[in-house]
């Protein structure tokens, strides 16, 4: 069975309701994906949960993030056959454009998404981003960093927010969208390159499925 990590780091999909409105709260998320049974249909990859800390809203989102997050996927890689991110909308394009960089020789599927309505609440949209996004990871066709959200698989550093509250939030302008819902888990356009196939080829790592693998850090000229 294929194996696939979600890497939560905050956002919409995650929170909870408060005195003071939504709000992540520590711990929270997990209870709340334990409790959805189609996330261990036979149909799912298996995957398990990385919760970053602190938890943050996408706006707070810097480059000492972006850093932690691809780290983290070149720590697991091994491990995994593909990896979820979860994310808030404000800043997930940036994100996934940054780690679509980042992760150099990239030969899994990495795949961003989130929500607009949080998964706690009965319209909630997170349910099925996430469900198609773990499929996708699982299903290993996809080796790029990619956005998938509203139903829609966008190439990760081709992607931008449209709307800051319709379910359909993200488009990509300059390139067709990378697979549609009837065929979101086998998308034809969506083979990207095999290892070994890039010119860039990196032998950092003795381990055969990282062979060309290699997470780069962004560095600012200032601190933060």
């Amino acid at each position: 069975m294929k194996r696939v990590l979600i890497i939560y780091t905050g956002g919409t999909i995650g929170m909870t309701r408060t005195e003071n409105g939504y709000a992540p709260r520590a711990g929270y998320f997990r209870a709340a994906l334990d409790a959805i049974p189609d996330l261990r249909a036979p149909e799912m990859p298996e995957w398990e949960f990385y919760e970053l800390s602190p938890l943050l809203d996408s706006s707070n989102m810097t480059v000492r993030e972006w850093n932690c997050i691809a780290e983290l996927i070149a720590q697991k890689y091994d491990d995994y056959d593909g990896f979820v991110v979860l994310h808030g909308t404000d800043t997930m394009a940036y994100t996934a454009s940054a780690l679509s960089f980042m992760l150099d020789g990239l030969n899994k599927p990495v795949v961003l998404t989130g929500s607009q309505i949080p998964l706690c609440e009965i319209r909630s949209d997170g349910r099925d981003n996430l469900i198609t996004a773990l499929l996708i990871a699982g299903e290993g066709i996809v080796h790029e960093v990619c956005l998938y959200f509203g139903g829609k698989l966008l190439r990760g550093n081709r992607a931008t927010k449209y709307s800051a509250d319709g379910l359909i939030a993200f488009v990509s302008p300059n390139l067709p969208r990378r697979a549609f819902p009837s065929n979101i888990t086998k998308p034809p356009s969506c083979r990207g390159r095999k290892a070994g196939s890039s010119s860039r080829r990196l032998t950092t790592s003795p381990s055969a499925s990282s062979r060309y693998f290699r997470a780069f850090s962004f560095r600012c000229s200032r601190p933060l």
